[in-house]
């Protein structure tokens, strides 16, 4: 898929899954968590093309890596350290 994606940050927890399936049939979106295997299978449960994304919010590599090929970035995790998303983007 060559479109920019909404990243969900959270994207398997209960808000950004709700938040993914409703934007899913319409707009290209990437659930991002820092567990790969569980983003890429709620993205196959999700369904319409979404697609799973490995994002740890406190290493810089997995930010910059996770940002490839996203126009925009919803975040849905409760953590403190979440800036850092927000600001390079």
């Amino acid at each position: 898929m060559s479109e920019q994606g909404i990243l969900i940050a959270g994207g398997y927890g209960v808000v950004g899954q709700r938040i993914a399936a409703a934007l899913a049939s319409d707009y290209p979106v990437i659930v991002a968590g820092r567990h790969l295997e569980q983003a890429k299978a709620t993205a196959a449960a999700i369904g319409h093309g979404v697609r799973g994304r490995e994002l740890d919010v406190t290493v810089e590599a997995s930010i910059a890596a996770a940002l490839q090929g996203v126009a925009a970035v919803m975040s849905c995790i409760d953590q403190p350290r979440t800036r850092p998303v927000a600001r390079r983007h």
